[in-house]
């Protein structure tokens, strides 16, 4: 009798064991292609916030440009 139940609740923890390892197998795997699609994002994002900053900068410098010429006239 105890033999049976011992093997049962032997059974049942290396299915759930089992069941542990299988579902952790499956969370890391859709974690890492979840890391590397936000990777990915994040690249775009990177990028298009690079050409922002460098079109801000060109802005910035032709507007300082012009800044200096209108003080330049004002002075002169």
């Amino acid at each position: 009798m105890y033999a049976a139940i011992w093997s049962a609740i032997g059974i049942l923890a290396a299915a759930l064991f089992s069941s542990f390892y299988y579902f952790n197998t499956r969370l890391d795997s859709g974690f890492a292609r979840l890391e590397a699609r936000m990777d990915d994002g994040f690249s775009h994002v990177d990028t298009r916030f690079d050409a922002l900053i460098s079109r801000m900068d060109a802005r910035l410098d032709a507007m300082s440009g012009r800044i200096d010429a209108h003080i330049e006239r004002h002075a002169g």
